[in-house]
């Protein structure tokens, strides 16, 4: 179910036994790096991020978890959000992100969109993030300008517009591990196609 403020809250679309089958995916990837972010064509590391690790450019087909009930839930937005059906085409971006904030206190701290320059990243329409595990003691994700803040809960989805709009930052634990999945929906050329999804 959404709210007004069009911020998707869907809980429980993992159950607990998958979100564990994803962290155990992500901890035996060789492909995980500490503290970067992927800017342009290269990889630099992100002052924003302390020690967190990230396990970038998994594809959904990757993790049929993942595809399934993103397009699952995207659709459920789409449905709830009907102007997204007269907006430029746009569709599922094949690639997301694991993340693992494994120190306490870790976390990206500083307000922040997902609408940002260059390419591709400044055609993002939605955001969507899976919360792998419970975090008790703080761990979530704030929006200031919307008053809210959602709760680090395994299984929970939540999707977002990417822009200005819905600045956020995340909620660091100071005693537990948080691990994340998080993607983007975004404009694409096909002039056979309208609408969002």
């Amino acid at each position: 179910m959404s709210t007004p403020d069009f911020i998707g809250v869907y809980d429980d679309a993992l159950s607990s036994e998958e979100c564990e089958e994803l962290i155990s995916f992500f901890e035996s990837s060789p492909k995980m790096q500490g503290g970067v972010s992927k800017i342009g064509e290269g990889f630099q590391i992100d002052p924003k991020l302390k020690s967190n690790i990230e396990l970038n450019g998994i594809s959904v087909s990757d993790t049929p978890i993942i595809s399934e009930r993103i397009r699952k839930y995207v659709s459920k937005y789409v449905e709830e959000y009907q102007s997204l059906t007269h907006i430029y085409p746009c569709d599922l971006v094949e690639e997301y992100t694991f993340q693992k904030f494994q120190y306490y206190g870790d976390g990206y701290k500083a307000w922040h969109t997902e609408h940002i320059p260059p390419e591709p990243m400044n055609r993002r329409v939605l955001v969507w993030m899976f919360y792998l595990n419970n975090v008790t003691d703080k761990g979530g994700t704030r929006f200031p300008q919307q008053n809210i803040t959602l709760k680090a809960r395994a299984g929970d989805l939540y999707i977002w517009p990417a822009y200005f709009t819905h600045s956020h930052y995340g909620i660091a634990s100071p005693t537990q591990i948080k691990y994340i999945a998080t993607g983007w929906v975004s404009f694409y050329i096909d002039p056979n196609k309208k609408g969002c999804y």
